[in-house]
């Protein structure tokens, strides 16, 4: 009896460990591999997003890429704005519902891709993806043609001339860039 109870246990961590590999393997091949932003960071970031929430009135922070949902908690928290997080990850994604259920958070999470997203005016926007996939995201931002939209790129800048650098936040080691469109 105990036998089988370890070789249960065994299965389900087994089973967990393959789903967690898979789903990190998954978001690597669409390029977003996942790598959390740090505690310090998040909230160099959240001082910076109050600053720049009451001069450009921003409305709702989104993050393309929420991973454990870190980011969108803080925010939600700390600037009181609607918060929604975008992750093609499942389990990533349901951490972050888990952390938004245990924090009482207002955080919203959506599992899948970017393009199910629809951008508003006065949105804030913050990526943290390989250029290649930034690039991509960034034309899609602009097909949009959205007024007033805010981009927050880490560590990676956007190259496009439609996006104006209106911002540096010093992230060490990196750094991260505030665009307006």
């Amino acid at each position: 009896m105990l036998f089988i109870f370890i070789e249960l246990i065994l299965l389900i961590v087994v089973a967990f460990l393959t789903f967690y590999l898979i789903s990190l393997l998954y978001s690597f091949l669409q390029g977003s591999p996942y790598v959390g932003t740090k505690k310090k960071n998040t909230e160099i970031i959240c001082q910076e997003l109050l600053k720049i929430k009451e001069k450009y009135k921003i409305k709702r922070f989104v993050d393309l890429g929420s991973g454990d949902g870190r980011l969108v908690l803080e925010v939600s928290k700390k600037l009181n704005i609607p918060s929604l997080g975008f992750e093609i990850n499942p389990y990533l994604y349901f951490l972050s519902i888990l952390k938004a259920r245990f924090t009482s958070s207002k955080a919203k999470f959506i599992l899948g891709s970017y393009i199910k997203f629809k951008p508003r005016e006065l949105d804030l926007i913050y990526l943290y993806h390989l250029p290649w996939l930034l690039n991509k995201i960034i034309n899609f931002l602009k097909m949009k043609k959205t007024k007033n939209l805010f981009v927050l790129s880490h560590e990676f800048k956007v190259k496009d001339k439609a996006f104006r650098l209106i911002a540096i936040i010093d992230t060490r080691p990196y750094k991260t860039y505030l665009y307006q469109v």
